[in-house]
């Protein structure tokens, strides 16, 4: 597949096995994925390259997942932010939606196909 004008997408969990799971269930779609465990490394691909979509647990060590999607936002205004997370804390998913601009919310763990659907209709916006 020629991905040379694919959109780039990002994901950050701490937890590698998600990681490794996203990367399977999104192979067939038009983009360039980046998978990354580190907080710290997502925050600086989203200083450097340019990211379309970013999938992003909230629940993360050191760093969080809010101020993840709060640097996306600062970055880039047009980015969809989609947040997976088991997390079921109500006061961090509200401060995903208020500082961090979600787009959706998947709960772990998700249907395959509506990982896919969601990606796949925010890589098309």
């Amino acid at each position: 597949m020629d991905r040379s004008n694919a959109r780039t997408v990002l994901a950050v969990d701490d937890e590698e096995a998600v990681l490794t799971l996203l990367t399977h269930q999104l192979s067939n779609l038009r983009c360039v994925f980046i998978p990354t465990s580190s907080a710290a490394e997502a925050i600086h691909i989203l200083k450097t390259r340019e990211v379309a979509v970013l999938l992003c647990d909230l629940n993360m060590p050191n760093i969080d997942g809010n101020t993840v999607l709060a640097v996306a936002r600062e970055q880039n205004p047009n980015i969809v932010p989609i947040v997976i997370s088991g997390n079921t804390d109500h006061n961090a998913i509200i401060r995903a939606v208020n500082e961090g601009g979600i787009w959706k919310y998947i709960t772990k763990p998700w249907r395959r196909d509506e990982v896919v659907g969601l990606v796949g209709e925010a890589v098309a916006r």
